[in-house]
């Protein structure tokens, strides 16, 4: 069951500079969350743009967007970053590798496509973090209690 009281705050999306997505989160009042597309460029330049934002932001949290190179990426993050990430959205098309994923130390996950899927099923899984709710894609928060 979806909890009533959580933390149900949208957060920034940031894409692209690096030094606009620094800019824009410096001015960011009280704790710093944001999320971040990873893995639509080599996991590189992914990797160095999430040690530039962690190191530069010591109170920033990101919740990762990893468009399914998430084991790429997490091979080639700075662990002392990981810490620092609350979870990546559905890091693999298939439930069952998210899970593998979700299951070993490190990066928590999140649901997201998948619960839009008939034969989803919501359970408390070892290493799943979160449900991301888009309201305009899953329906409202009320719905979601009612249906996942």
């Amino acid at each position: 069951m979806i909890p009533t009281q959580a933390d149900y705050r949208s957060v920034p999306l940031c894409t692209g500079d690096p030094d606009e997505a620094l800019a824009h989160l410096v001015g960011l009042p009280g704790a710093k969350v944001a999320k971040l597309k990873v893995g639509m460029y080599e996991a590189v330049s992914d990797n160095l743009m999430v040690n530039m934002l962690l190191s530069a932001l010591p109170d920033l949290r990101l919740r990762l967007d990893a468009r399914e190179r998430a084991l790429q990426f997490a091979l080639n993050l700075a662990p002392d970053c990981l810490s620092r990430i609350d979870f990546i959205e559905e890091p693999f098309a298939s439930t069952t590798d998210s899970l593998a994923f979700a299951a070993q130390p490190g990066i928590a996950i999140a649901w997201d496509e998948s619960t839009r899927k008939p034969e989803f099923t919501l359970r408390a899984d070892t290493g799943v973090a979160a449900l991301v709710v888009k309201p305009w894609l899953t329906g409202t928060l009320t719905y979601c209690r009612q249906t996942l």
